[in-house]
């Protein structure tokens, strides 16, 4: 599938944030071609580089992730949110998954880790309302975690 983006303003080669079919994405066209009107390029959709499925909201003060939830998740709860990263054995998300955990609510949220090791070895595992927690899984029970306040 080919879209077209349109620069506004000149018909040069342009790098900035896109959406097509529900993805934002950062595109640079630096290499694409123009067409005759010199105003937009062709890109191929499945070759921009982006974060992922569209972004979810979740509710209630307890979550385990799962096979679907490598994106930005908000959690807009007033009271502590607990997140669970499930054991490899419970749940097998694929290792590269990524996943945004954001606080939007007054309670904040913290991570639940039973059986499922963190990279660093103590990571700050909570943060508050406004703040973000970045996971990655490198291997089968094993998570890096970028982000947090506190542990």
């Amino acid at each position: 599938m080919v879209t077209r983006f349109t620069e506004l303003n000149s018909g040069t080669p342009f790098a900035g944030i896109v959406a097509a079919d529900d993805v934002l994405a950062f595109v640079d066209t630096s290499d694409a071609t123009d067409d005759a009107s010199g105003s937009s390029f062709p890109i191929e959709v499945d070759k921009l580089l982006s974060w992922g499925p569209t972004a979810a909201e979740k509710t209630g003060t307890t979550y385990s992730l799962g096979l679907d939830d490598a994106r930005t998740l908000y959690f807009s709860d007033g009271s502590q949110v607990t997140v669970t990263i499930p054991t490899n054995a419970t749940t097998a998300i694929d290792i590269g998954t990524r996943v945004l955990l954001v606080s939007t609510g007054a309670g904040g949220l913290t991570l639940s880790n039973a059986g499922v090791t963190l990279l660093p070895a103590t990571p700050y595992k909570t943060v508050s309302q406004g703040e973000s927690i970045y996971l990655e899984k490198v291997a089968a029970d094993l998570w890096i975690v970028l982000g947090g306040t506190a542990t």
